[in-house]
């Protein structure tokens, strides 16, 4: 039996409630076009406010990170081994699982044994294949990006259905309409909603490109076009969602920078826990030993919730975010660069206590600044 067989075999028992994602926005830039020389893989959330939390975990042995609503539960996902993971609504299809043995096997689970199991970002994608080709997958159709630190793909997928894609270069933006041949034939999306999917990824894509700097991608970009507040025109829809009154807005992001040399300490995250224009960007290592109680908890992002629904969308606190990004980012690219001369030099110990140490140095600048803000809302 294949790897990927045992891995699906020991899918089976996993008992998961599935979660909608609704008008997200993600995108993966190839490692050549990145300024560091790495994959850049972005999710943006859009769906119905909840309990939104992050942490560490281990799994079969593999130390990730989760970032999603209430645990166990995974709407993007980073591991060690420099693998990451995230996923979108696609097109509503015809197909269903098809009978009283459903599994339950939903996006939630698939991620966690993409980043737990698998050892390459080709293995999760065909995990991801069998899934949707032997109508083991649970939901609507949905869209993947996988990636580790040399190869990426996108997958189609719903239950009876998935196709693979595997980007060699350049960049390509997703949000919930699929890309793919084949699923055509049962998807029930309508024009409409088609026209205004492909300009919020064409928009996206262009904003991406004005960002660039020297010509390459950046976390810094990838953060600023997630913030970008969505209109009701094709020229004007963009990766940002709220309105006052709507269930549905964006709800965070994860920016992966996903580290070839040393994965499992220097791959990084750039966190929005909570709606993206309303908190800090944080950068976190894979080095860190665990993330502080206030975000594991969801303390973090419901406090951005609730500050975000007292200010609304524009507010000049946000240059306050991100003038304190502009401080955090260069600072703790500095300090990876000293921890990898460290790992050089097979000092691993001194290499991960710099990098906690960073982290803990920014996230209370964080705290500070999250606490004024939110204190000053009315």
């Amino acid at each position: 039996m294949t790897r990927t067989g045992k891995i699906l075999l020991a899918g089976t028992a996993a008992m998961l409630a599935c979660a909608a994602a609704p008008a997200c926005t993600s995108w993966v830039i190839h490692r050549s076009l990145s300024r560091s020389g790495m994959t850049l893989i972005q999710k943006s959330r859009d769906s119905y406010a909840g309990k939104l939390s992050a942490d560490f975990r281990r799994s079969g042995g593999v130390r990730w990170l989760r970032v999603g609503t209430k645990p166990p539960y995974s709407t993007s996902a980073v591991s060690e081994k420099g693998i990451a993971v995230v996923n979108n609504d696609g097109d509503d299809v015809t197909l269903h699982h098809p009978g009283k043995e459903h599994q339950k096997i939903d996006n939630g689970f698939m991620i966690r044994q993409i980043v737990s199991c698998c050892d390459s970002a080709y293995e999760g994608a065909m995990l991801l294949r069998e899934y949707g080709r032997n109508s083991l997958r649970f939901g609507r159709g949905g869209t993947f990006l996988v990636a580790d630190t040399k190869r990426a793909f996108l997958v189609d997928i719903a239950p009876g259905y998935a196709e693979v894609k595997e980007l060699t270069g350049g960049l390509v933006v997703i949000s919930n309409t699929w890309h793919l041949p084949g699923g055509e034939e049962f998807s029930t999306k309508v024009p409409n909603g088609i026209m205004a999917d492909r300009a919020r990824e064409a928009n996206t894509r262009m904003a991406l490109k004005k960002e660039r700097v020297g010509g390459k991608y950046t976390p810094r970009g990838t953060v600023n076009v997630s913030r970008m507040v969505c209109g009701t025109t094709p020229a004007t829809r963009y990766p940002y969602r709220y309105t006052p009154g709507k269930a549905v807005s964006s709800l965070g992001g994860s920016c992966f920078e996903l580290d070839s040399e040393f994965p499992a300490q220097l791959t990084t995250t750039y966190l929005t826990m909570g709606p993206q224009r309303h908190t800090i960007a944080l950068p976190i290592p894979m080095a860190l030993e665990q993330l502080p109680e206030k975000i594991t908890s969801g303390k973090w992002a419901a406090d951005v919730l609730t500050f975000r629904e007292k200010v609304g969308n524009d507010y000049p606190g946000l240059a306050e975010i991100q003038k304190l990004e502009d401080r955090f980012f260069p600072e703790y690219e500095e300090t990876r660069e000293a921890a990898r001369k460290l790992l050089r030099e097979g000092k691993k110990d001194e290499a991960v206590k710099l990098l906690n140490d960073c982290f803990a140095r920014q996230f209370k600048a964080a705290d500070e600044l999250m606490t004024k803000l939110t204190g000053e809302a009315k």
